[in-house]
């Protein structure tokens, strides 16, 4: 639906309504693919369906305050909600990266999706870094711990891309435990703070 604002329209709601059926069906494939294992492993990303869920709910109820916000504070809201849709979809890319890590059978795939796993953080990082520029002294704050948390995840993620031994399985351990703590930072800095 493409609304009056002033002289200009702003069809923001029709193309933020097909980012977000776009990010609906990574969602469930990335749900598929995790529903594929067996219960050990699924209960490692059950709680990072859950959290791009919860993330898509908060996206979707910015995206319907874009059609009822003042004329003179659309572009502000609807650049706020454009924002926030690339980090839901950066998280995407970031969990199923670190998914196709964990389900990576040999070493040969296990290489080939730790580049892509550290491809996905970087711009991850990327994107927070830029958001950071623009924000409050808390998300600074939180984006310099998740900084400090990618530096020291780095170089696992970096020698979990050009590993190739018989340590295979000890290797995913490090990294999925790396992995989980990189979460969690990138988790915690950006939950909005009360």
């Amino acid at each position: 639906m493409t609304r009056a604002a002033g002289p200009e329209t702003h069809p923001v709601e029709e193309e933020l309504t097909d980012r977000i059926g776009k990010i609906n069906d990574e969602i469930e494939k990335f749900d598929a693919r995790v529903n594929i294992w067996g219960a050990d492993r699924d209960s490692r990303f059950a709680n990072v369906g859950t959290e791009l869920a919860e993330d898509r709910d908060m996206v979707v109820a910015a995206v319907r305050r874009v059609g009822v916000v003042a004329r003179d504070e659309w572009r502000q809201t609807a650049e706020s909600v454009r924002t926030s849709v690339a980090q839901l979809e950066h998280e995407i890319e970031t969990a199923r990266a670190d998914l196709e890590v964990e389900l990576a059978d040999d070493v040969d795939a296990f290489r080939a999706a730790a580049e892509g796993q550290v491809t996905s953080w970087k711009g991850y990082l990327d994107l927070l870094r830029l958001r950071a520029k623009l924000a409050s002294m808390d998300a600074r704050d939180a984006l310099e711990t998740l900084e400090s948390a990618y530096r020291a995840a780095q170089p696992e993620l970096e020698g979990a891309r050009t590993a190739a031994n018989a340590a295979f399985a000890a290797l995913r351990d490090s990294t999925r435990n790396t992995v989980i703590h990189l979460r969690q930072a990138a988790r915690d800095a950006t939950t909005p703070r009360g």
